[in-house]
């Protein structure tokens, strides 16, 4: 796992526990949000801006999220302490084969 605090930004790429009954490995995701935000986040599907995102790439295949009208991509940090944060996301993601949909994600992360 690597986390980097530049402010109140964290940026987070980690690889997450996929159950096996799930269809699809997403090993290399990136994370992106405001480490001091109390609310709820929307997530945006670039990650090249300093804004809070979600991206991932699975086996060569790059997924990103879906910015549709009636599309949601949301975090919300749930814990928050001297060096750990935590939270849950949620988001539609756009692949190639179609669209999936990642509910109740789960982040815990340690900041040094």
């Amino acid at each position: 796992m690597i986390v980097l605090k530049l402010g109140n930004a964290v940026l987070v790429n980690t690889a997450p526990i996929v159950k096996a009954a799930h269809t699809i490995d997403m090993t290399s995701p990136r994370l992106q949000f405001d480490g001091s935000a109390t609310g709820t986040q929307k997530l945006t599907r670039n990650c090249q801006q300093n804004a809070p995102c979600l991206e991932f790439n699975a086996a060569g295949n790059h997924y990103k999220i879906d910015e549709g009208e009636n599309a949601q991509a949301t975090l919300t940090i749930t814990k928050m302490d001297a060096d750990r944060i935590e939270g849950d996301f949620s988001a539609d993601i756009i692949a190639l084969e179609g669209k999936l949909a990642i509910q109740k994600g789960h982040f815990a992360v340690t900041v040094k």
